[in-house]
């Protein structure tokens, strides 16, 4: 497993499962368990994340282009990622 080599082009929270999704140029969608890899700080009225163990992924998928959108939609447990061909992948979220 590796972190994005390019920039992120997208990210998404999936609250049920404290799942994060990211997207990248590099062609790569990388969901995080969250509750496995970080701490919470507030400074004001920002969050911000520390990661405990930057390198723990629960999955990493590879695709054939860069991946330019990612809409996660909690209620319908659904994730939308698309790509630079106007290609839309959809996903289920159900566990």
């Amino acid at each position: 497993m590796r972190r994005h080599t390019q920039r992120i082009t997208g990210c998404g929270f999936y609250s049920l499962l404290a799942t994060l999704y990211t997207i990248s140029k590099d062609k790569t969608l990388v969901v995080t368990d969250i509750t496995k890899t970080v701490n919470f700080a507030l400074e004001g009225l920002i969050k911000i994340i520390f990661f405990k163990n930057p390198l723990f992924f629960q999955l990493e998928k590879s695709f054939l282009n860069e991946l330019t959108y990612l809409l996660v939609d909690n209620p319908n447990k659904r994730m939308f990622i698309s790509d630079v061909t106007g290609t839309i992948h959809i996903y289920s979220l159900d566990v």
